[in-house]
């Protein structure tokens, strides 16, 4: 799918014929539209089919004029709420225009067209460019904030039992942290390549804007490496828990069989084929039975006392 917009009373407007426009956005592009936007604009076509890889890096390429005319960044899409993946979004500057390729409908882009609009910025493709950018730092400070929550439930969960989806969700959860920390770290050379190439921009607007995207985006990344060595630490405490819960079973079983074992030995001796005390007594079952239950009691006193039972 394809769609052009321009600027029209200070709001970003689609434009109808296509004629008139400053951006366009290539949302799953069909083999048609790719080739249009390679003839008319004699980019190399790896500009477009490298969004079509799910595992494409981060990058900046630079043309035959030294200004630098592919951004690509990774953004997070949420599949659930403990679950992110990472996906790449082409931004390609020519001829004044900006070109945007991605996979699928981002929300993050709509939250663009918004902000564009309440930000009064420029038809220019540097100030959309970084706006986009922008909405990418911020999304993942969003998206750190609520794995942050998620953290916060396996917390208390994982204090009072040791529960299945707390540790599977811990899993997925570190998971989407990794995503996160490769993405945002391979993004930080395109972003501080982009503040490099528009620092040169005289707007005020413009020059705030490349100072909130530097902020957002090293904010986005303190963020994660926070929750990650929360993680870490979450994990190592788990597995301290689940360890402890397995001692203190093994210890009482332990015990329990130590116990036992006191009526297995009196009642083993007396069973012999020899001549033993009280053999001929006619209460010697009931005192053999009363003499393992001293043993075994003084033996729980005992255990109970050491801390076993």
């Amino acid at each position: 799918m394809e769609n052009k917009y321009y600027i029209e009373n200070n709001k970003l407007t689609m434009s109808e014929n296509g004629e008139k426009f400053f951006w366009i956005e290539l949302i799953n592009p069909n083999q048609q539209e790719i080739d249009e936007i390679l003839t008319k604009y004699k980019i190399p076509k790896d500009y477009i089919y490298s969004v079509l890889d799910d595992e494409e890096v981060p990058r900046v390429e630079v043309w035959e004029s030294g200004a630098a005319n592919l951004f690509l960044l990774s953004h997070p899409i949420k599949i659930n709420n403990c679950s992110y993946i990472t996906r790449p979004i082409s931004m390609i500057m020519v001829d004044g225009i900006l070109i945007t390729v991605s996979t699928e409908n981002l929300k993050l882009i709509n939250k663009v067209k918004n902000s564009y609009e309440e930000k009064g910025l420029g038809e220019d493709s540097e100030s959309l460019s970084t706006e986009i950018a922008w909405a990418i730092c911020s999304e993942f400070v969003k998206s750190v904030r609520e794995l942050n929550e998620s953290i916060e439930k396996i917390e208390k969960t994982v204090l009072k039992n040791s529960d299945e989806k707390a540790f599977s969700d811990m899993i997925v959860i570190q998971k989407s942290l990794i995503k996160f920390s490769m993405a945002t770290r391979e993004n930080g050379p395109v972003i501080e390549k982009m503040f490099e190439s528009y620092s040169k921009l005289k707007s005020d607007k413009a020059s705030e804007l490349l100072h909130d995207l530097l902020v957002e985006n090293k904010q986005a990344r303190v963020m994660i490496e926070e929750s990650t060595t929360i993680m870490e630490n979450l994990s190592d405490l788990y597995s301290n828990l689940i360890s402890h819960k397995l001692n203190v079973v093994m210890q009482v079983l332990t015990s329990i069989t130590i116990v036992m074992t006191v009526p297995t030995i009196v009642g083993g001796l007396w069973g012999m084929n020899v001549k033993l005390p009280i053999e001929n007594h006619p209460a010697a079952f009931w005192i053999l039975v009363l003499l393992s239950m001293v043993i075994s009691w003084y033996i729980v006193r005992i255990l109970k006392r050491k801390g076993y039972l």
